[in-house]
């Protein structure tokens, strides 16, 4: 490779070649008093500037349709910046209205047979950035059993239970006798146990842990 030196040197030379003798200063002129040159003075070209539209105030009719069970068609009026999981966030508590509830990462959203993904925002899925409206196609995933199961029992509500009228004396030792005979406590090593299989159900450990607290609060 050339060095900078030796660049100069060659170029030197080439312009030696093509005019071997300076150009006089009486064969110079100036433009300005050169009568019908043409090419036209430009005294101030003007800078065209692109317009820089922001997204941040524009919303976007989607409708959101779903491609297997549950069935649902949601139209939602959503801001063109919002990123994908945010979108996704906004269906969840759509469908909670028709009592649909789901983890949001069950539902994944596609454009036409493309999956989109969480990072990517709404304004790059338009065709163009005119539009006002778009279709995306949800997919509603299933959750495992254990997973099902360890949802439902950390969202577990203990029911209510009504006033009922005073119990004689005896009945209700009676009562109280036999509820302290059902219950059964279990030992470390049996929860210990229940652990070691559970382990084997749910991989993820937060997951399990919380699944294994729930079942030690309900009574055997």
């Amino acid at each position: 490779m050339a060095t900078e030196l030796e660049f100069a040197q060659k170029y030197t030379s080439l312009v030696r070649e093509v005019c071997p003798e300076p150009v006089a200063d009486s064969k110079l002129a100036n433009l300005n008093g050169i009568p019908k040159f043409g090419f036209i003075k430009i005294t101030a070209p003007q800078v065209y500037k692109r317009k820089m539209e922001s997204n941040g105030d524009k919303e976007i009719s989607v409708t959101f349709r779903s491609i297997r069970t549950p069935k649902f068609k949601k139209i939602l009026s959503i801001k063109a910046d919002w990123l994908i999981h945010k979108v996704k966030r906004s269906l969840q508590e759509s469908l909670k209205e028709d009592n649909l509830m789901l983890d949001i990462e069950q539902i994944k959203l596609m454009l036409k047979t493309k999956t989109v993904h969480d990072g990517s925002r709404l304004s790059s899925l338009l065709k163009s950035p005119s539009d006002n409206s778009i279709t995306l196609n949800a997919f509603i995933t299933k959750m495992s059993a254990a997973e099902k199961a360890a949802n439902e029992a950390a969202n577990a509500e203990i029911p209510e239970i009504e006033a009922t009228k005073e119990l004689p004396q005896e009945t209700k030792e009676e009562t109280q006798s036999s509820q302290n005979s059902d219950n059964v406590t279990l030992s470390t090593e049996a929860w210990e146990k229940i652990n070691e299989i559970l382990k084997g159900e749910i991989l993820e450990s937060q997951l399990r842990e919380k699944y294994l607290e729930a079942l030690k609060k309900v009574n055997v």
